[in-house]
């Protein structure tokens, strides 16, 4: 069955790769050890956001996303695509 959404086709790579690491971050820049979370608990997590997001704005919003490349921003991302929502990146420097 083809994939007729952008949605569709990482929910179901995720649902590939539930337990799978997706993304991983260092603790801190003195400390190489990185923390990880699966496929499904981003898919969880960016989900939770998204709920919040369907239920506060009108289905045709645009989202902003401003801030240096971390996890909460990828949450955010993600949030916005499950929701159905158009995401823009903002430089923090503009």
């Amino acid at each position: 069955m083809p994939t007729t959404s952008l949605a569709r086709a990482f929910s179901e790579k995720f649902s590939e790769r539930a337990s799978q690491r997706c993304l991983g971050w260092r603790r801190s820049q003195s400390d190489d050890t990185y923390t990880w979370v699966s496929y499904e608990e981003f898919r969880s997590q960016s989900g939770k956001v998204a709920a919040s997001l369907r239920q506060r704005l009108p289905p045709d919003a645009y989202v902003g996303i401003m801030g240096h490349n971390c996890y909460e921003w990828f949450i955010a991302d993600f949030a916005c695509l499950w929701a159905g929502l158009c995401s823009v990146p903002l430089s923090e420097s503009q």
